[in-house]
């Protein structure tokens, strides 16, 4: 059986709290002020005068309970005539979306000082064929040119 000598257990314990320090910061290295870390995030360090870029408390906690409400028009023309009365506007949140229903005209948004288009543009479907319509038309001309497929159902395969 062997045992392990005195300076067997100095070494190990010497290349064990090697180890620790290169791990481990002291205490000195610790930052104790604000000023010595790097603020990579871009967080507010100092009064600020000018506010118009950044959100209020109240806007804020708009946005963590799911945002703001969106507005919705039949008509742009309707949207319009709302505009006109200066007490809607000034209840307008910025990034507030606005609806239009309407097919043909766009969305909107409030950017504080005035609508701005969504950058999407709503899909037309002209010119596509509904499931129904084509369900019609296949049935039709499977049973204008071949007997053997005269029973088949189409109407699971196609949403009305």
């Amino acid at each position: 059986m062997k045992f392990a000598t005195s300076e067997w257990v100095k070494t190990q314990f010497s290349n064990f709290a090697t180890r620790i320090a290169l791990v481990f910061a002291k205490k000195e290295e610790l930052p104790t002020k604000v000023s010595q870390l790097t603020n990579d995030e871009g967080f507010v360090t100092s009064t600020v005068d000018n506010l118009t870029n950044y959100y209020t408390k109240t806007e804020t906690n708009a946005l963590a309970a799911g945002g703001q409400n969106a507005l919705v028009f039949d008509t742009k023309d309707a949207l319009d005539a709302w505009m006109e009365e200066q007490n809607n506007i000034t209840n307008l949140k910025v990034g507030q979306n606005i609806y239009i229903k309407e097919a043909d005209t766009p969305d909107y948004w409030w950017d504080g000082t005035g609508l701005q288009p969504l950058e999407t543009e709503k899909v037309s479907l002209d010119g596509y064929v509904t499931g129904t319509q084509l369900d019609t038309k296949l049935a039709g001309y499977l049973k204008n040119t071949d007997n053997e497929t005269e029973n088949i159902d189409f109407s699971t395969y196609f949403e009305g």
